[in-house]
């Protein structure tokens, strides 16, 4: 997908042009490592624009392409978290991506810029 297309994907200064709004800022989620699986953790509870929130992963050694999570959406809140569908393994990065969404799963952002684990 071209640059011009992904803007207006994702809302882009296309001013009344429909696309969904950016992804969750970095600030509120951060990765780690939790019992030896690659986790995604929620770190604020600040009102945001959706209620609940989901994750999807890719090892990029394997596959560009991206995988859910297995775990159901969770409710925007300190401490809620996913894990990768992946089995990690220590020198392996792993990316992973959020955004918000209703509970019925209906989209309410764009996803997030990646971050990367290894």
């Amino acid at each position: 997908m071209g640059r011009f297309a992904q803007q207006r994907k994702r809302g882009g200064d296309n001013g009344a042009q429909p696309g969904l709004p950016a992804g969750p800022d970095f600030s509120h989620w951060s990765l780690s490592l939790s019992d030896g699986a690659a986790t995604v953790t929620w770190l604020t509870d600040d009102s945001l624009p959706g209620t609940f929130w989901e994750s999807r992963w890719r090892v990029p050694a394997l596959s560009m392409l991206w995988s859910a999570s297995a775990d159901d959406p969770q409710p925007i809140g300190i401490e809620q978290s996913q894990t990768s569908p992946f089995t990690y393994h220590a020198g392996q990065q792993q990316d992973c991506e959020v955004r918000y969404r209703q509970a019925n799963g209906t989209p309410l952002s764009g996803w997030s810029g990646y971050q990367s684990l290894t």
